[in-house]
């Protein structure tokens, strides 16, 4: 076994409040995360059971409610009315619900401001803190590095 094979997965997730770092399990073959994990940090986050659905709750700071609903075994949920393709089916663990990590981009984008997500890196970022600039360096004695 290699030494990436036995390191644990995370899901890395940088944002305003911070970074800090998601277990990613494996279930039939496909990557999961669990929810309450990785929204309590970024937010107020309710959850209850009814059944076969699991109904969440979360307000991002400065952010209105969302309201989100998953049944177990589908690929569809709904987040504030619409529908989303979380591409793999939900599942639950316990009293825990699992969204399968290739289908957080589309669900977090109608939950959070600025989300970018990069699936194959396992690496989220939230509220512009994955923003890109160019560097270059301008003039000819000295040189200036100039950020765009």
């Amino acid at each position: 076994m290699s030494v990436r094979a036995a390191e644990e997965k995370r899901l890395a997730v940088y944002s305003p409040q911070g970074t800090y770092w998601v277990s990613v399990v494996e279930r039939e073959g496909k990557d999961y995360v669990k929810l309450t994990e990785l929204l309590q940090p970024l937010g107020s986050l309710t959850a209850k059971w009814e059944g076969h659905k699991w109904k969440v709750g979360f307000q991002a700071a400065g952010r209105n409610e969302v309201e989100a609903e998953f049944r177990v075994g589908k690929r569809k949920a709904k987040v504030e009315s619409k529908t989303v393709d979380l591409r793999w089916p939900f599942l639950a663990e316990g009293e825990n619900g699992l969204a399968p990590v290739a289908g957080l981009g589309a669900m977090l984008s109608r939950m959070l401001p600025q989300v970018e997500f990069r699936e194959n890196a396992r690496r989220l970022f939230v509220g512009g803190t994955g923003t890109q600039f160019n560097a270059a360096l301008e003039g000819r004695a000295p040189p200036r590095l100039v950020l765009h």
